[in-house]
């Protein structure tokens, strides 16, 4: 099996190496991932301008090649795929992020977006995030045993699969939830905050107290995220089920290939 390795937060990112461990006992496995952080720029292409693929010394033993890429984590999947690998991979690996893939946020990810751009190529793809944390011992204890069952399953060509490990730890996570949809909400509200304001608000810019009611020319602007409630994550999505304790597996169409 050949196996594509990307990721949006930058080929020197823990997750990576972590999921590149994995990888090599898996298959052939070949890196191209961001020289530098790109979350959340989803799947953008580089349409002007170039960018530059630049060999890279990965630090995990039994990786065939590995490069760095200027451009965004979608250019990431083209290129390795219509330029650096003599043939196509079988499955593309995504990851594993810095921060969760689930819900609103899956439209603003560019772990998601690379691997979307695999599948638009024909190749299946698997996305993995992980929390913010340090904490990797429910990632290390599932991510093997969750990746070979999907590995084992149909292989779909009109959505990736999406992995998502809490940030409870090893001693509380309680499994693994499977055929979860993707909530109707964010794991964090954006929010903003003037200079001079204290706490952010959610959906809009706080007034200073003694403002003028009208909004001066040049505001400036610090962003800040409030987390959601989780009261408002529905039973069978993957946020309810990160905020339970458990593992979240699902999968994210592309309506552009539901007939493919």
């Amino acid at each position: 099996m050949r196996l594509l390795l990307v990721n949006d937060d930058g080929i020197d990112s823990g997750g990576i190496l972590r999921l590149a461990e994995l990888c090599v006992q898996l298959g052939e496995t070949w890196v191209v991932a961001p020289d530098r952080q790109r979350s959340a720029v989803s799947q953008s292409v580089t349409i002007r301008g170039g960018i530059v693929l630049q060999r890279y010394e990965f630090p995990v033993s039994g990786v065939r090649r590995a490069f760095t890429c200027s451009g965004t984590p979608a250019d990431c999947t083209d290129a390795a795929c219509r330029v650096l690998m003599d043939s196509e991979p079988d499955v593309i690996f995504s990851g594993i992020n810095n921060g969760f893939n689930a819900g609103y946020d899956i439209v603003y990810s560019g772990t998601v977006g690379a691997a979307m751009e695999g599948l638009m190529l024909g190749i299946p793809a698997i996305v993995f995030s992980h929390e913010a944390s340090d904490d990797f011992s429910v990632t290390d204890r599932y991510l093997r045993t969750v990746t070979e069952k999907i590995l084992s399953g149909p292989v779909y060509r009109d959505r990736i699969w999406n992995v998502n490990f809490p940030e409870c730890g090893d001693a509380f996570c309680r499994g693994v939830q499977w055929d979860r949809m993707p909530a109707g909400a964010g794991y964090y509200q954006t929010a903003f905050r003037t200079a001079a304001a204290k706490d952010p608000v959610a959906g809009r810019p706080e007034q200073d107290p003694g403002q003028l009611e009208e909004f001066p020319d040049r505001i400036e602007l610090t962003g800040a995220g409030l987390r959601t409630d989780p009261a408002n994550f529905s039973e069978g999505t993957d946020l309810r089920a990160l905020s339970d304790g458990y593992v979240s597996v699902g999968t994210i169409r592309c309506a552009a290939l539901l007939k493919r």
